[in-house]
This record gives structure tokens, C-alpha cells and sequence, in this order.
């Protein structure tokens, strides 16, 4: 939806695999670097879009790399270690360390999908939940999101004049209001 919006703006936007073609073996880590390797190429300012996992991505990114002029942000992960131990349940939590692996719903695929628990060893590495960068930020967010509450980005907004949240009646995936978010993405770029 977002490269024919881009391309009709004559607009380049590059959109990496983030699953690098193996979603079993996604870490945050390894898309942080994955994109870093991306923004290396160029000494251009750079705007960043992330959904869900990949907005949180790019929020960590943002808060290190200067390269970064405005971020825009839809539904974004963040705090994800304590969204996935209370939505997986402590019991998950240990039969997906004791089998290593275990199924994952991937909405951009529309599937579920193996992943590998180190994807949440490596997830206790990572500070997913302060930032203080003030990078200008626009921000959507379902009110219906059931995978991640509302109340993280709120949290996220609350005190940072940089953000513009707009919260949405949509749940996560937000297909129903993709042009509206792409309206509201136009005027912010």
C-alpha cells in the first residue's frame, strides 16, 4: 500500500525483509542491525515507517542513529517483553523455552509462523520502552488492538510534544483506515 503511495509521490522508499526470508530466526537485534546496514549506505536523512515489531524497531533506531528525521509508527511493539509474557501466559512462556520453537501468528503474511525462542532471549537485551529522542513522531493506534494494547503507545505519547498520536477505530492490523493513515502521512512528510 505505502510503496504505491510513495511511487505515485515519485518518492523512493525501500522496504527490507525484516524476516530476511526466515521469520523462525527474527531477533530484534538482527533487525536493528539489518537496518542500520540500510541507512549506512546513505548520508541522507532518513524518514522510518514501522508496524507492530517493525515499529518498535525503528523507534530503537531512532533513539541511536542521527540519521533520523521523523519517524511514523503504527501500532509499535513497545513493551513487548511484558505484552508477550502476559498474552503467551506463563505456561507458554515455558513450553516455547522447553520446545525451542513455537507457532506465531505473522500478520504480514497472514499466517502463523514458527519462531524460535531466542527471539525472546534476545528480547531481554533490549530496552523497549524508554525514549527520549525527540524525533518528530506520528503515531497510529487501533482503540480494538487486542495483540498491542492501546496503553503502550499512550504511555509512549504521554509528555513528548514531538508525538502526534492518533488513536483509530481499527484493531491491529489497521487495513480498514490505511487511507486515512496515508492522508495524515502525506501532510506529515
Amino acid at each position: 500500500f505505502f510503496k504505491d503511495r510513495f511511487h505515485e509521490l515519485d518518492i523512493n522508499l525501500t522496504i527490507p525483509d525484516l524476516n530476511q526470508h526466515n521469520f523462525s530466526e527474527l531477533t530484534l537485534t538482527r533487525q536493528i542491525k539489518q537496518v542500520n546496514t540500510i541507512l549506512d549506505t546513505s548520508d541522507e536523512p532518513a524518514i522510518l515507517i514501522g508496524s507492530s515489531f517493525g515499529g518498535l524497531t525503528s523507534a530503537l533506531i531512532a533513539e541511536k542513529n542521527p540519521k533520523i528525521s521523523k519517524l511514523i509508527l503504527l501500532a509499535p511493539a513497545f513493551k513487548i517483553k511484558s505484552i508477550g509474557n502476559g498474552f503467551l501466559g506463563k505456561e507458554n512462556m515455558e513450553k516455547w523455552k522447553s520446545n525451542g520453537t513455537m507457532e506465531i501468528f505473522h500478520y504480514g503474511e497472514g499466517k502463523p509462523l514458527m519462531l524460535k525462542y531466542n527471539f525472546a532471549e534476545d528480547l531481554e537485551l533490549q530496552n523497549d520502552s524508554i525514549f527520549y529522542q525527540p524525533i518528530p513522531t506520528l503515531l497510529f493506534h487501533g482503540i480494538h488492538d487486542d495483540i498491542v494494547p492501546i496503553s503502550v503507545s499512550r504511555e509512549y505519547a504521554t509528555g513528548k510534544n514531538w508525538v502526534n498520536m492518533l488513536e483509530l477505530d481499527s484493531d491491529h492490523s489497521l487495513n480498514d483506515k490505511l487511507e486515512h493513515i496515508w492522508i495524515k502521512t502525506k501532510e506529515f512528510i
